[in-house]
């Protein structure tokens, strides 16, 4: 089974991702890059590239769920973006063509 991670690079730096087990990746500043990657825990590593600073490290664990491949991961680099989390209910809305009293 396989994991998707994220590195979503928000800050004002070039990073380099190092994923335990996986290739390098380049993320530059305000840009994000995907890893395709065995579930399972990993370390993951981030430094700014020039000078090496450290910027992230820590215990990555993808996890799967039963026999389907494909959960996705965001690891938002030094905490710098900011996300929202919306919910979409497809189909009938309520009050509109059903009859709803006024």
């Amino acid at each position: 089974m396989r994991v998707t991670l994220y590195v979503d690079n928000g800050t004002d730096a070039d990073v380099v991702a190092r994923v335990e087990g996986g290739d390098a990746l380049a993320v530059p500043a305000h840009e994000f890059r995907a890893a395709t990657l065995p579930a399972g825990a990993r370390q993951v590593t981030v430094r700014e590239v020039g000078s090496g600073r450290p910027v992230e490290d820590l215990r990555f664990v993808g996890e799967r769920d039963g026999l389907f491949d494909g959960h996705r991961y965001v690891l938002n680099v030094a905490g710098a973006n900011r996300y929202g989390v919306y919910q979409t209910h497809y189909g009938d809305t309520l009050g509109v063509g059903l009859g709803a009293p006024d």
